[in-house]
C-alpha cells in the first residue's frame, strides 16, 4: 500500500474516530498496545530457556551446535531483574514520549538431553515490566513453554517450542490467555576461539484470546559472539521478521495489518560465572506497517542482572 493511500485511510479513521471507536472494543490503539504487550509476553515464552541453548554458553572453544544441559545438572532456577529507558514504550506511531522502566523475572524448569540425541526442555516463567510513568504500558506474564531441538547436520540445529500463558496489564488485571508454536533452524560457526556468528531462521504462530492480534511471524537473523576474557563477551544480533495478523479489524479499518520489523541490539556481558551475569546493552527497532497506527521506530538501552542455579 502506497504512503497516500495510507494516509488516506489515516485520516478518514481520525475523522471517523468515535463511529470506528464504537465499533471494537478495545479501541484500536489500545488493541494494538496489547497486541505489543502479548509479543512481549510470547518472546519471554519462547526464549532459549535452558543453559547451552544461548550461543555464548558453549560454543566458543568448544563444538559448534546447541547442547543442553550436562546429565547431571537438568533442573534450573533462574531470576533477573534490571531497569531501562525506552523513548516509545506505546510502540505506536502516537509517541508519547520516552519512559523508564523496570524488568522483572523468576522461572523454573527441566532441561536434559534424551537417548543422547533429543534435548528436552520444560519450564515455566513469571515476568514483568512496570513503567515508572503511570501511563506506561506495564504489564505481567505467566507463561510456560516446552522444547524439543536435535542438530540436524552438522553446525545446524532445530527446535520447536509449544507455549502458552496470561499476560495482564495494570497489575494483573485485563487478563488475556496466549498459546502457540514456534520452529526455529539455526547454525552456529565459530570463526575463530573466540569469535562466533550464528545465522537462524525461525516462524510463530500465536493465537491468543483476543482473536484480532492473532499473528503469524517469520524471522531471519544473525548473531555474533566476540569474547574478550572468560568474564567478558560483547552480544550482538540483526534481525527482520515479516508479522501478519489474520484478522485486525478489517472491516472497521480496511486495511489488512502486516508489520515488517527490523532490529539491531548489542550487549555487553559480565558473567565471572556460570551462575552470575550482568549486561549492558542497547537496541533499535523500526517496523513499517500497512496499518498507520502501528507504525514505530524505538531505542531502548538498559542494565540486567541475572542469576541461574543448575542443579
Amino acid at each position: 500500500m502506497n504512503r497516500y493511500l495510507l494516509a488516506s485511510t489515516g485520516a478518514a479513521l481520525l475523522t471517523w474516530g468515535p463511529l470506528a471507536s464504537a465499533q471494537v472494543s478495545p479501541p484500536i490503539e489500545d488493541a494494538v498496545i496489547q497486541g505489543e504487550i502479548l509479543n512481549r509476553s510470547v518472546g519471554q515464552a519462547t526464549d532459549p530457556f535452558a543453559p547451552g541453548s544461548r550461543p555464548e554458553d558453549n560454543e566458543i572453544d568448544g563444538e559448534a551446535g546447541i547442547y543442553v544441559l550436562t546429565v547431571n545438572e537438568i533442573f534450573q532456577i533462574s531470576g533477573g531483574g534490571g531497569i531501562g529507558y525506552t523513548d516509545n514504550p506505546t510502540r505506536t506511531a502516537t509517541d508519547p514520549g520516552g519512559a523508564w522502566y523496570s524488568d522483572l523475572g523468576v522461572g523454573i524448569g527441566v532441561a536434559t538431553r534424551l537417548g543422547g540425541t533429543v534435548d528436552f526442555g520444560l519450564s515455566a516463567n513469571i515476568g514483568a515490566r512496570e513503567f515508572l510513568d503511570d501511563d506506561g504500558p506495564s504489564s505481567q506474564s505467566v507463561s510456560t513453554a516446552m522444547s524439543v531441538g536435535a542438530p540436524i547436520a552438522g553446525p545446524v540445529y532445530a527446535n520447536v517450542i509449544a507455549f502458552g500463558g496470561y499476560s495482564f496489564e495494570d497489575g494483573f488485571d485485563d487478563s488475556t490467555s496466549f498459546y502457540g508454536l514456534s520452529a526455529n533452524v539455526s547454525a552456529a560457526f565459530p570463526l575463530s576461539q573466540k569469535f562466533l556468528v550464528r545465522p537462524g531462521i525461525g516462524v510463530t504462530q500465536q493465537w491468543s484470546e483476543v482473536s484480532e492480534n492473532d499473528s503469524f511471524t517469520a524471522t531471519a537473523s544473525v548473531d555474533v559472539v566476540y569474547v574478550f576474557s572468560p568474564a567478558w563477551f560483547l552480544s550482538g544480533r540483526v534481525s527482520v521478521s515479516e508479522r501478519r495478523y489474520d484478522d485486525f479489524y478489517e472491516d472497521v479499518t480496511f486495511v489488512e495489518r502486516e508489520d515488517t520489523v527490523a532490529g539491531i541490539s548489542a550487549s555487553l556481558v559480565y558473567r565471572p560465572s556460570k551462575t552470575f551475569t550482568v549486561a549492558v546493552g542497547a537496541a533499535y527497532e523500526d517496523q513499517d506497517s500497512s496499518f498507520f497506527l502501528s507504525e514505530f521506530d524505538a531505542l531502548d538501552s538498559g542494565l540486567t542482572v541475572s542469576v541461574r542455579h543448575t542443579f
